[in-house]
């Protein structure tokens, strides 16, 4: 119930927002319908007598038909080849399987038409679909996995991806987008990935079918007055660079360009199947007023298009637990090496609207520490604490504008909070550490304005306290830095501009070097900052869901940019929208032997949950950017 009221709330604020932009682009939607008056064609159009209300040509005699009444029927226009006694409704394909679904059952059904046969493919699902379905439609990503839509008239499109790795299909819940309130079907271009949605009375809208995109729509075609449709859409079909839109008395196909077509004398057109050919569109159309069919061949060349190159992907092989607040509120990691154990390392994840939480390397949480709203964090070793030699991590804290000091226990790896340093920050916000030796550690914390203060920390056994050293500023707000200490490098990043690299030690330079500018390499924001070892810098690039890795050594050459995509076996999604990160060189043991990088996900889906951390070995990056081996030790200055 609790869902389902979200769904409701969710489909009138859609509502809410298609009239405001509609209301937005009046004006020059009335002027382009008014120009559009004369351009009509006409085609020839065949009438066909099939069953079901929806139809699929597979080549110039055979037909598939779907009907609730009628089933699933196979036939060749006058014969009968195979027929199947199901409550089917609605109809895609992909590849030759088509997916429809059974409203008796609530059950979606896969099946080939072979020759003369229907094939139905066993399939592992969840359990039956009990909200009203009004639509489907398959989409087939650039990784080549299959994903299905399920639209429900509870306001709400659920996304599913259909595993093929075996003799049974198996669906796996993703996640659910809000969608308009009496929406009519939809369909989805492969090449960009994009879903569309049609709003009975209102238009079409576009989504980003990408399960790791931001869930967010744009107007793609609107109904008179406010745009160039005839009338509301009343079903899609779509292919690369190509979308058909049957409203009104029209067919209109998109393809860069606009067509209207004339339906000739169909009444009451309910539902649009395609078979599309790289310059051809074998339509049918159902008119409900006579149980007939149009059918027609049309010219429908796809526009050229320039490849899309798409980075490499690397997979998690393990994620943490997800925070246990919803919305934006994990943020950074930092890795605490166990020197004595490496396989019981730990994670260490900010929780910015409560604490900071600590993992195992298989991901579960170990300690939930509520110490306030701590944004970024930071590990060192070799610290005295009560008569031992500890480790520290320090924290960025939002709630008192403070450091948050604890020492990690070396023999149990347990987290203990210390002390609260307060800074004159108004609006603290990101944080690295410096350690250029034994004796010496540095603190540098920044907030929105653009300006960094460094601390001196002095943890001795019976006090831990600092002091501000120095100052310098960016233009506009930074976040992630990461010091090199055994080159005395800071590197920080601008959240809007690109990352630059200054002297780390409290006398140094405030000279700033460009590292990189947004551009289309790092896409803003710029966000987590982190080193391997003292070889690569790695940043994530918000802007496109991506990570880009840098040469350490001026001149800070870029060697190449990669994704992290899911791990279908493992059911664990990719990451999208990082905010910090960290790459650590040690050996941890196992598939983390060359290193290990951990990244915050801003979008957990797989299926939809609150935000984690994604841990990925490092030998997977390096062989899929074609980096040597790290054969030296691995350094201190690993933070972010």
């Amino acid at each position: 119930m609790i869902n389902n009221r979200k769904a409701q709330l969710a489909g009138l604020a859609s509502s809410l927002l298609a009239v405001t932009l509609l209301a937005g682009c009046e004006s020059q939607t009335r002027q382009d319908t008014s120009t559009r008056a004369d351009t009509v064609e006409n085609v020839a159009w065949q009438t066909r007598d099939l069953a079901g209300e929806w139809a699929y040509p597979l080549d110039s005699e055979r037909w598939l038909s779907v009907g609730e009444a009628s089933g699933i029927r196979l036939s060749d226009g006058a014969d009968t080849l195979d027929h199947h006694p199901v409550a089917a409704e609605y109809l895609d394909q992909r590849g030759g399987l088509f997916v429809s679904f059974d409203s008796a059952s609530g059950r979606l059904l896969f099946y080939r038409a072979d020759d003369a046969a229907l094939s139905f493919q066993p399939v592992t699902q969840p359990a039956p679909i009990n909200d009203p379905v009004e639509g489907l439609c398959l989409y087939r990503d650039a990784d080549q996995d299959l994903y299905l839509f399920v639209l429900s008239e509870l306001h709400r499109a659920d996304q599913y991806r259909v595993r093929e790795d075996g003799p049974e299909l198996a669906l796996q819940p993703v996640r659910s987008l809000p969608i308009p309130p009496e929406s009519a079907g939809c369909a989805v271009d492969d090449r960009s990935g994009r879903l569309y949605v049609a709003e009975a009375g209102v238009g079409v809208w576009g989504y980003d079918a990408d399960p790791e995109a931001a869930i967010e729509r744009t107007p793609v075609a609107m109904a008179t007055p406010f745009g160039d449709l005839p009338g509301g859409p009343v079903a899609l079909a779509a292919a690369p660079g190509r979308l058909l839109v049957l409203a009104g008395d029209r067919l209109q196909l998109r393809t860069g360009d606009t067509r209207d077509i004339a339906l000739d004398g169909a009444e009451a057109p309910e539902t649009l199947s395609v078979r599309w050919s790289h310059d051809r569109a074998q339509v049918a159309i159902f008119d409900d007023s006579t149980g007939f069919y149009r059918s027609a061949e049309l010219a429908a060349p796809a526009p050229s298009a320039e490849p899309v190159e798409r980075l490499p992907a690397v997979a998690p092989l393990v994620e943490t637990a997800p925070v246990p607040n919803a919305g934006d509120a994990a943020d950074d990691p930092a890795v605490w090496v166990n020197a004595s154990d490496p396989g019981a390392s730990r994670v260490l994840g900010t929780n910015k609207r409560q604490g900071l939480h600590v993992y195992d390397l298989n991901g579960r949480e170990r300690q939930s520490l509520p110490v306030g709203r701590v944004n970024n964090v930071d590990v060192r070793y070799g610290v005295d604490y009560r008569g031992q030699v500890a480790d520290v991590a320090v924290a960025s804290n939002r709630t008192r504008n403070s450091l948050s000091l604890f020492a990690i226990e070396r023999d149990s790896g347990t987290v203990v909070p210390v002390v609260e340093l307060a800074t004159d920050l108004p609006e603290i916000y990101g944080l690295c550490l410096y350690q250029p030796g034994p004796d010496r550690l540095y603190a540098f914390a920044n907030d929105k304005s653009g300006r960094y203060v460094q601390y001196r920390l002095d943890l001795t056994e019976d006090h831990w306290g600092g002091e501000a050293v120095r100052e310098f500023s960016l233009d506009s707000q930074p976040e992630g830095c990461v010091a090199d200490d055994d080159r005395q490098r800071l590197f920080v990043g601008e959240e809007g501009y690109g990352i630059w690299v200054l002297d780390a030690e409290p006398d140094g330079d405030d000279r700033l070097t460009l590292v990189d500018a947004v551009g289309e390499r790092l896409h803003d924001d710029v966000e987590g900052l982190s080193l391997y070892a003292g070889d690569y810098l790695v940043a994530s690039s918000q802007g496109n869901n991506s990570y880009v890795v840098y040469d350490a050594k001026p001149p800070f050459a870029p060697v190449g940019g990669f994704r992290i995509g899911a791990n279908h076996g493992a059911m664990i999604d990719g990451a999208s929208e990082t905010d910090g990160l960290t790459v650590v060189a040690s050996d941890l043991g196992g598939p983390w032997s060359d290193g290990l990088l951990v990244v915050q996900d801003g979008r957990n889906v797989l299926p939809a949950d609150t935000q984690n951390f994604k841990l990925v070995p490092w030998r997977a990056v390096r062989e899929t950017l074609g980096l040597p081996a790290h054969d030296g030790p691995a350094l201190s200055g690993q933070g972010d």
